[in-house]
């Protein structure tokens, strides 16, 4: 549906337009399968190559050198989830992405990092969980929690709203069924 590309769409726009001074964008770091944890990947402290699809965004959006001229003005961090911690984001545009992808623990801590005069976007898709085994997604139990309350708005993109191409939709809706089919099964 190109939620993370609205996001920064969004983000880059709001801070041109001087409404926020900072663009902050991070993403969990999901290790890949088979690779085995270490203290490095679980800090989540360094950036990695999981962050490159924001960057290839950006470079869509912007191009490269406003990437790099933002970045280097302190318009725009790019920031692996571990250097989140402890912050607190005043005056900015706050964007997670792949959200599904935090455990309930982390999305507190994430949520937590809002300071003044900020707004946050948190993006995810809780049907692609990467995850190991029963631990739940911090995106899913967040939207329990938010949805209802007067706090936040959540939005759920339908399937007709899918825009990468016209067969990644029928891809989606082919799992969709095969998911609903199992439901009804169990």
């Amino acid at each position: 549906t190109g939620k993370t590309h609205l996001g920064l769409a969004a983000g880059v726009s709001l801070v041109a337009e001087q409404r926020f001074k900072t663009l902050i964008v991070s993403r969990p770091h999901v290790p890949d399968e088979g690779v085995v944890m270490t203290a490095e990947l679980r800090a989540e402290t360094a950036y990695h190559e999981q962050l490159a699809p924001i960057e290839d965004v950006l470079h869509e959006l912007i191009g490269h050198d406003e990437t790099r001229r933002m970045i280097e003005h302190g318009l725009l961090q790019i920031l692996p989830l571990g250097r989140m911690r402890g912050r607190t984001f005043n005056d900015s545009f706050v964007l997670v992405d792949e959200a599904q992808n935090l455990t309930i623990r982390k999305m507190r801590m994430v949520l937590t990092r809002l300071g003044r005069a900020s707004q946050m976007v948190v993006i995810g898709d809780p049907a692609q969980i990467d995850l190991r085994g029963d631990e739940p997604s911090g995106l899913e139990h967040a939207i329990q929690l938010i949805e209802g309350a007067d706090l936040a708005s959540v939005y759920r993109f339908q399937p007709s709203q899918i825009v990468r191409n016209d067969l990644v939709a029928r891809i989606e809706a082919l799992y969709a069924g095969e998911n609903n089919a199992e439901r009804r099964a169990a």
